[in-house]
Parts: structure tokens; C-alpha cells; sequence
């Protein structure tokens, strides 16, 4: 039976109205897919042909670089970025929105990359960050080397400053030791900002310089700054773990250190510490240097080093001074101690306490203040030296219990009790006495003026 036109028309009609429902409806829930664009070139990022398959890749593709050099010259925003090998280069700044990959390659040139997704920093290769380079990060985790000294960032800055920037949380996962490294004198330097967590049981090494703005949480393993900086945020350090300053001067200036771990002034460094709140254990050894105006209400070891310049330091809790090392405090720096343990040398003569004035024109004194008990047990002679314009100050107990001879060869001045237990005292400089001098049956004290 033949259909009359009306009702065609009808169908057709209906039928029209049915598709760009469905396509209506398909484009309100599929947004246009995102592609993988590969690098295949060599030359200008904004080249289509340079990529696989070719156009440029945008806010909803993925950059692929494996090899070669991209050098970007305009502003670009991509959706993510897969980076293994090859070179970045360019002054446009690269902002990724999306995840980023970065296993392999180096960035460079003057642009600024911007990783406003999450970025993982991973596997064995080794990552260059070129002169005038500077990334910006919001969530990084940086970690899964498989050997020692793997995943290494390397920074390359001859002829001009790199950094990092960590506007958000940096986490630190590696399980092996590994480092950020900047092998030349020209600055290049990590900022914390936001949050960086040290989280896996090796050591990590920063030779760049490192400024803590934020939040440092040294969770597990060692920390260890070689590289210098400045710092006004706050340094966590949980038990079992050390945050170690093993070179170069660092300023910390209101920063705070907290935890049960150790706090480690080590190597050649230089830590100026002025204000803020310090309860972590601290250690000062070998060639170490604490300066500034400052507290630390934790144990303190003191096997080596220096505590020096024009400043006050408080140590509130026990303070060993252990060692062979000789301990100094120069530079008019005054040093006050509570319960004190001075002991442990292994040798004549080691152990050493030596209290050096400025010997500037103004020839500012240096002081060590003992308002504690202090327990002398060195086994072997040893002694406190300085000379002219630096004191030694009593005002507590000084117990000398170690079989063996102590000569203070600094101004000595008692105010509390001098107790000789064991061994010899001499006092070889100036001598001021309004305290009590205690010496048991056998044992001598002689003051020599």
C-alpha cells in the first residue's frame, strides 16, 4: 500500500529530530579526546611537522619528547607532559596542567616551566637543569632509583642562575641515596615554599642552595644541605632521622627546628642561627661553625668545630663534649651551658676547649659560662686555653673527676664550687675566687698567676 507524502514527510521529520538529539546529547558528555603528540623533530616546538601526528600539542594533549631538542618560543599550555630523554629548550614559558613525567632529558633556556599538575621525577637517568632554567612545581614526587646516586637532578648553571621552586608538596620517596647536585660556583638553588617531605630511609645530598619559606619534614634517612642559603620557615626532624648542614654558610633567621631526630652542623658549614624555636638534638662536629644570637633547649653533643662571632648561644639542656677534636669558641662569642659532660678523649692532650677573643681593634672577650653542674672526667690531660681577654665562668659546679691533669690557661673565674675529686687542676692565668674550693684527700689544685 503506497504511503501518502505527508506521512514521509512525517517520518523523515521525526527521524531528523531524534539524530541531533542523540548528537546534542553525545556532545554534552564526550568531550573531544585528548591525543599523545610525539616529538620527532628537531627544531621550534610550534612546527606541526615536528610532531606525530602532526598540529601542535594544546590544553588537551600530551607532549611526548624522547629525543632531539624542542626549543619553544611562545607561552603553552599542554594537558600533560611525557618527558625521557632529548633537551627542552626555549625562552616561551610551558605551563603542564596535567600529569607530568620527567625520567629522562634536561630542560633549558630562559623560560619558565610550570608543572601546575602533578609531576614524578623517576627511574635511574640522571636530570639536567640548564643555565638560566627555572622550574616551578605545585605536587612532586620525586623517588623510585633503583641504586645508589640514581635519579640524580643535575644542575648545570655556568654563566647564569637555575632554580626549583616547590609552591606545594615535594616528596622525597628515593630509596637509595641520591642528590641535587650543582657542581659550579655560578647560584643555582632549590626554594621550599610549600611543603618538602623527606621520606625515604637513604641520604639525600642538596648542593644547591636551599632556602626553607615553608615546611621541611625530614621523616626518614638524612637530609644533607652542602649548598647553602637562607631559611625563615620550619625544619621537622622525626626520630632516627638528621638533617645535616655539610657545607656553606646558611642563614636562619626565626626558623624553627623541631623533633627527635638530630640536628647536624658538619663539614665546612656555616650556620648562623638568630631567633626561633630549637628543642631537635644538636651535634656540632669536625670543621662546623654555629653562629648567631640564639637557644637550643635539646641535648647537645659537641665533638668538633666551632661556635663563633659576636653573638650568645644558650644551651638549656645536657651538652656533652666528647672527643679528641678540639672544640673552639671564638670571635667574642659568649657560650652559656647547663649540666655539661666534658670526658671521653683517648688521648694526651685531646679533647681541647680552646676560648679565642676577637683580636680586632675593639678585641671583643670571648666567654664560656657554666651555670650547671660540669663533670671534668677526661682520662688523659687535657685543658681549657685562650689566654688574655677570655674567661671561663663558674657559677655552678665544676667537679673534676677524670685521674688525670686539667690546666685552665683562660681567666678562671669561680662563683660556685670547684670540687677536685680526681686527678690535678691548674688554673695557669688569672684566677677570681668569691666561691668555694673543694679538694679531697690525695688529689691538688695550684693556681699560678
Amino acid at each position: 500500500m503506497k504511503q501518502s507524502t505527508n506521512s514521509v514527510r512525517a517520518k523523515k521529520t521525526s527521524l531528523a529530530l531524534s539524530t541531533i538529539a542523540v548528537i546534542g546529547f553525545s556532545w554534552n558528555v564526550q568531550p573531544a579526546l585528548a591525543t599523545d603528540r610525539t616529538w620527532v623533530g628537531a627544531g621550534y616546538w610550534d612546527v606541526t611537522k615536528n610532531w606525530s601526528p602532526a598540529g601542535l600539542p594544546g590544553t588537551s594533549d600530551r607532549a611526548i619528547i624522547k629525543d632531539g631538542i624542542s626549543i619553544l618560543t611562545t607561552s603553552t599550555t599542554i594537558a600533560g607532559l611525557e618527558f625521557t630523554g632529548g633537551e627542552l629548550a626555549g625562552t616561551g614559558n610551558l605551563t603542564v596542567i596535567g600529569p607530568g613525567f620527567w625520567s629522562g632529558g634536561k630542560f633549558s633556556g630562559s623560560g619558565i616551566t610550570h608543572f601546575a599538575g602533578p609531576l614524578y621525577i623517576t627511574g635511574s637517568a640522571t636530570k639536567g637543569i640548564e643555565q638560566g632554567k627555572f622550574i616551578s612545581l605545585s605536587e612532586t614526587t620525586w623517588g623510585n632509583n633503583a641504586a645508589p646516586d640514581t635519579n640524580v637532578i643535575q644542575f648545570n648553571p655556568p654563566g647564569g642562575s637555575s632554580g626549583i621552586s616547590n609552591i606545594g608538596t615535594w616528596n622525597d620517596t628515593n630509596n637509595f641515596d641520591t642528590r641535587i647536585r650543582s657542581d659550579y660556583i655560578d647560584p643555582s638553588t632549590f626554594h621550599n615554599l610549600g611543603t618538602y617531605n623527606k621520606q625515604g630511609n637513604g641520604q639525600t645530598i642538596i648542593s644547591a642552595s636551599y632556602n626553607n619559606m615553608g615546611t621541611t619534614n625530614v621523616n626518614s634517612g638524612k637530609l644533607m644541605l652542602g649548598g647553602g642559603g637562607s631559611s625563615t620557615g620550619v625544619f621537622n626532624i622525626a626520630a632516627n632521622s638528621t638533617l645535616d648542614f655539610t657545607g656553606g654558610r646558611h642563614n636562619l633567621n626565626e626558623a624553627s627546628t623541631s623533633g627527635a631526630g638530630t640536628l647536624h652542623i658538619n663539614g665546612n658549614s656555616i650556620v648562623n642561627v638568630n631567633g626561633g624555636k630549637h628543642s631537635t638534638p644538636l651535634t656540632i662536629s669536625q670543621d662546623g661553625q654555629l653562629q648567631g644570637e640564639n637557644t637550643f633547649n635539646g641535648p647537645v653533643t659537641w665533638t668538633g668545630g666551632a661556635i663563633k662571632g659576636g653573638g650568645l648561644t644558650l644551651f638549656t639542656d645536657s651538652v656533652s663534649i666528647t672527643g679528641d677534636m678540639e672544640k673552639r669558641i671564638d670571635g667574642g662569642h659568649i657560650v652559656g651551658v647547663g649540666d655539661t659532660t666534658w670526658g671521653g678523649n683517648t688521648r694526651k692532650d685531646g679533647n681541647q676547649i680552646r676560648i679565642n677573643s676577637d683580636f680586632t681593634i675593639n678585641n671583643p672577650s670571648s666567654w664560656l659560662v657554666s651555670s650547671g653542674t660540669w663533670n671534668d672526667t677526661n682520662t688523659f690531660d687535657s685543658g681549657i686555653g685562650g689566654g688574655s681577654n677570655s674567661t671561663f665562668i663558674n657559677n655552678g659546679i665544676y667537679r673534676k673527676q677524670g685521674d688525670a691533669l686539667t690546666v685552665i690557661a683562660t681567666d678562671y673565674s669561680n662563683t660556685g664550687t670547684t670540687d677536685v675529686n680526681a686527678g690535678r687542676m691548674i688554673v695557669a692565668h688569672s684566677f677570681s675566687n668569691s666561691g668555694e674550693i673543694v679538694v679531697s684527700v690525695g688529689q691538688s689544685s695550684k693556681s699560678c698567676t
